[in-house]
């Protein structure tokens, strides 16, 4: 499949920007988290989420990467 029209050249799967949003944010919500008591522990993963899908979204309506790419690069990344 072709790159978007208005994507730059390159690689295009995985989004990169994705993966490492989704390593980052995901590896500093597991160390915030294992400090919270209980019922609290989701936020930390809850805003790591909110934060990757922003992320995935911006890079579909800029028109750099296909949803499949950004699908791959949060499998990728959660892997």
């Amino acid at each position: 499949m072709p790159r978007p029209p208005t994507a730059a050249d390159g690689f295009g799967f995985p989004s990169i920007a994705v993966t490492m949003t989704t390593v980052v944010f995901g590896f500093f919500a597991v160390l915030i988290a294992r400090e919270l008591p209980g019922r609290q522990r989701v936020w930390p993963y809850l805003l790591a989420g909110i934060a990757t899908a922003l992320v995935g979204f911006a890079r579909l309506y800029l028109g750099a990467h296909w949803l499949s790419d950004i699908l791959g690069g949060v499998l990728l990344g959660s892997a």
